[in-house]
């Protein structure tokens, strides 16, 4: 038997041996790629996501700032004007409940025979 032969009884030459062989290394560069591209992407990613719980956080504290400063300021104009304040309810009560009421009243008046 000669070398040649015994390379076409396997079924596969030299050249298809490395040729194969170069693909695998191909397989592995791209995965190497591909493994440093979502890394990257995860990190980007990890920072955009601090980045916005640190602008939620202070959108968050900047509106409940605004709510004790505006609860702060309601209470002290009720300490300071109780029954303007009051008047002021019962007036927006009442307004409230024509609006809301049962509709319009008819009145029917019966002329003296």
């Amino acid at each position: 038997m000669s070398i040649e032969g015994s390379g076409a009884s396997n079924g596969a030459s030299a050249a298809e041996t490395t040729t194969r062989a170069r693909p695998k290394r191909a397989d592995a560069d791209l995965a190497q790629s591909a493994s440093e591209t979502a890394q990257s992407i995860t990190e980007k990613a990890r920072a955009k996501v601090a980045d916005l719980a640190d602008q939620a956080s202070a959108t968050t504290d900047d509106l409940v700032s605004r709510a004790t400063d505006a609860v702060d300021r309601v209470h002290l104009a009720i300490q300071d004007n109780p029954y303007k304040l009051a008047g002021m309810a019962m007036l927006a009560g009442l307004i409230v409940g024509l609006m809301l009421g049962r509709g319009p009243k008819v009145v029917y008046v019966k002329r003296p025979d």
